[in-house]
């Protein structure tokens, strides 16, 4: 038995798709962050109130890092 620990499709595609798969990525870990009393008042004053807030990879610049 071989086990893989990649995902062949993913290393293969280009780079608008793993751009959008990112993207999406990051909103989900912003919807979780902001469930946190922590993160959501970091978030908050960073005006980041919803994932919404972030519309592309550029924004990262917007989420504070503790």
């Amino acid at each position: 038995m071989r086990i893989r620990y990649w995902q062949e499709d993913l290393e293969k595609i280009d780079r608008k798709s793993l751009a959008e798969i990112q993207l999406k990525l990051l909103k989900q870990t912003i919807t979780q962050a902001l469930k946190t009393p922590f993160y959501s008042q970091r978030l908050k004053k960073a005006g980041i109130s919803s994932p919404e807030d972030i519309t592309a990879l550029e924004d990262l610049h917007k989420i504070p890092f503790t």
